[in-house]
């Protein structure tokens, strides 16, 4: 080899060093760009995983109140149904006072009823005695059919119900 040929070689070999050294400082550049992307993304994902935590946090309180929300829940239908069946008891009981009001009333129109009659019947006796005062001026007993008569005329003991 000769010196020109040499010299061509090692020119080539510094243009080549050159080039790759002119690459390498573009790469370390990109390096560079691509460690700040790298760390951006490290922070972005830190952040997110932060967030996802916090999220999970709240969601965990959500439905811790849901839990307390539900049994608050259960708890007023079970005492509405008990409501319920005890306004059932009520108004059956209602009912049944209805039903015992009219049967009170009932037996005070009948014991009305006998009380009229029975005022009738004591009027009417007491016209009878004063009617065989009067006859007898008081001197006289009054006769046995009278008695007799006033008796029936008693009003009868009606059977309490």
């Amino acid at each position: 080899m000769t010196i020109e040929e040499i010299e061509r070689v090692l020119q080539t070999v510094a243009a080549n060093q050159t080039q790759l050294t002119e690459a390498q400082i573009a790469n370390e550049a990109r390096l560079v760009k691509l460690d700040e992307i790298v760390k951006q993304i490290a922070e972005a994902h830190k952040s997110i995983v932060e967030l996802i935590r916090l999220h999970e946090e709240r969601l965990d309180g959500h439905d811790g109140a849901l839990r307390t929300t539900d049994d608050k829940l259960s708890a007023l239908i079970n005492a509405q149904v008990g409501l319920e069946d005890r306004q059932a008891k009520i108004e059956e009981s209602h009912q049944l006072l209805v039903q015992l009001i009219r049967i009170h009333d009932e037996r005070i129109d009948g014991h009305d009823e006998a009380l009229q009659d029975a005022d009738g019947k004591l009027d009417a006796m007491i016209e009878q005695i004063k009617t065989l005062l009067e006859r007898g001026n008081g001197a006289m007993k009054p006769r046995r059919e009278a008695k007799k008569s006033a008796k029936k005329k008693a009003p009868k003991k009606s059977p309490r119900s």
